[in-house]
């Protein structure tokens, strides 16, 4: 039992860090989206949440006695920096910035849905039901980013037929 409640502890450090990268990546772009306001909104709303997301796995973890270990956090922010960066210089970047978040969403939920059965294994009935609630709250956020993706897609398209009109972010 204790070694499975050191994966857990793991895990939830993981998933701590998994949401700190998650939060660096959307503050970087928010300020680069400026062209498409319903995806602006989208990814101000998952900022807020996800910053909420990251203290309630910071309080679970302090109330287990673990620290989420400050190269953690410092190698999440640099990576969501980095991904974020990288975008930066791709001519289609509103497009493959929609790309990687739903992608990094769905990595997310595969993480929680692990860590949700592994908890349940434990009988650790807590983390499994935190898991379970952050899992539901990103497949929200991806089903709210496919909704958009048509509309996206058509205005991305339009305003790269307009000449003079930036389509890129």
């Amino acid at each position: 039992m204790r070694k499975m409640r050191e994966c857990i502890d793991s895990w939830l450090r993981d998933a701590h860090a998994m949401e700190r990268e998650s939060s660096a990546f959307l503050g970087a772009r928010l300020g680069r989206i400026v062209h498409y306001p319903s995806l602006h909104d989208l990814l101000e709303a998952h900022l807020h949440e996800t910053n909420c997301q990251v203290e309630r796995l910071e309080d679970f973890i302090a109330q287990r006695s673990r620290d989420a270990g400050p190269w953690k956090h410092l190698r999440a922010r640099l990576q969501g920096e980095a991904r974020s960066a990288s975008l930066s210089l791709c001519g289609d970047e509103v497009i493959e910035t929609v790309i990687a978040l739903v992608t990094q969403k769905q990595m997310e939920i595969a993480s929680y849905q692990i860590l949700a059965a592994a908890a349940e294994e434990a009988s650790d009935e807590e983390v499994a039901e935190l898991c379970q609630t952050l899992c539901q709250q990103e497949h929200m956020l991806v089903s709210r980013v496919q909704q958009q993706v048509p509309e996206l897609i058509h205005l991305y398209l339009l305003r790269e037929r307009i000449k003079g009109v930036p389509s890129k972010r």
